[in-house]
């Protein structure tokens, strides 16, 4: 259930459907009419309720006992303006329809029973004449629009880029399959630039999540291997599909002789440049899912687990693992990689997400220890992967 469920906005057409479906309330100001047409559930006889019409506001009763109907409207002041009351009173399989001008001055009552002679009706204890009575067709007024698909429309189409399946992704090395880098990092220095960097101060950022501690690469023909240890890994279970949250990953890739534009500036909210030596031609996003993009900016490739099954991150490893096809990056040897550690923002939507800012002071949600407001970089620990 969502956490909007309780907002106006959300509750706004059930709201209106107990309105003008059950109880039937269907004003037209325009026309200075008030169509009265209950639909209530056999389990219900008898309702009493206040409406507004405009500014005017109404209290009604319905009782709808041993099939016969009576119907009471009261206004709470004389309407500036004569208002037509249409009735659409359901007898059986049938419906009783009738008009009555009322200026609201005094109570509008109105029975209608079934009798030997057929169907009587009274307003104001007096005899009236039944404009129509005719066969009840549920939903008549409901019109259906015939949409026209037109897939030629952004919103039908792809991302635009490749979306990486679980058979590609979610396979291991093997005992032959050659390391190309094997690094260790010290324990406990996630501490941003400045040294200074302090969690989130939500219990579910427990220390460590921000610590990289071993990063491994493996590459056979067809594919790279990556595997990360962090100092610890949580999954608090609120988008359970990549097996953890909070620890967001960038890995920037240096490629040898390759002529491919190489930037410096990391993207996702990470507010961090890279040192010259590290200017790569790809990098990796690592979150829910990862993406790979190139130097110029433009997404490659990308992987969204969709349940539990295609989980990346491994809590009771504290590693994040995946396999990337070799075809993303450039055809030339891999030299050098740098491992940017933060954390993970969603904002609520369990997507890939960004890096979580840092402020001066950290807050609930917001990392601290910053040297400005907001602007700082957002990460805590990085690896020289040579």
């Amino acid at each position: 259930v969502s956490g909007t469920v309780s907002q106006a906005w959300s509750l706004a057409e059930f709201i209106r459907n107990l309105r003008e479906d059950l109880l039937g309330i269907r004003p037209d100001l325009p026309r200075k009419r008030l169509t009265v047409q209950p639909n209530l559930p056999s389990a219900i006889s008898r309702v009493a309720f206040t409406f507004r019409v405009g500014e005017a506001t109404f209290r009604a009763h319905y009782d709808f006992s041993g099939g016969n109907w009576w119907v009471r409207l009261q206004a709470e002041r004389p309407l500036p303006d004569r208002l037509q009351v249409n009735f659409r009173l359901p007898i059986g399989k049938q419906e009783a329809r009738f008009a009555v001008n009322w200026q609201g001055k005094r109570p509008l009552e109105v029975t209608l029973r079934r009798g030997k002679d057929g169907v009587q009706l009274r307003v104001g204890g007096r005899l009236r004449k039944i404009r129509q009575v005719q066969e009840r067709v549920l939903l008549s007024e409901l019109n259906f629009c015939q949409p026209s698909l037109d897939f030629s429309l952004p919103v039908l189409q792809g991302p635009g880029y490749d979306l990486l399946s679980p058979s590609e992704v979610l396979r291991v090395p093997g005992k032959e399959t050659p390391l190309l880098f094997d690094v260790t990092d010290p324990a406990w220095d996630d501490r941003g630039p400045n040294g200074r960097y302090t969690y989130p101060t939500h219990p579910a950022f427990q220390p460590g999540i921000f610590d990289g501690r071993r990063v491994q690469i493996f590459a056979d023909r067809d594919y790279y291997y990556f595997r990360f240890e962090y100092a610890n890994l949580v999954n608090p279970g609120w988008h359970p599909e990549p097996g953890y949250q909070l620890t967001y990953t960038a890995v920037a890739l240096v490629f040898a002789d390759s002529t491919e534009p190489q930037t410096r500036e990391v993207g996702m909210g990470a507010h961090y440049r890279v040192p010259p030596e590290f200017a790569f031609q790809r990098i990796l996003y690592i979150g829910n899912g990862f993406r790979i993009v190139d130097g110029t900016g433009k997404v490659l490739a990308e992987f969204r687990p969709a349940d539990p099954s295609q989980a990346i991150g491994f809590v009771a490893e504290k590693a994040v693992r995946f396999a990337v096809p070799k075809k993303y990056f450039p055809p030339a040897r891999l030299l050098r990689a740098l491992v940017m550690i933060g954390g993970q923002d969603d904002h609520g939507a369990g997507g890939l997400g960004d890096f979580r800012q840092v402020g001066r002071t950290a807050t609930q949600w917001q990392g601290g220890g910053g040297d400005r407001e907001q602007g700082n970089p957002a990460v805590y620990d990085v690896i020289e992967v040579r």
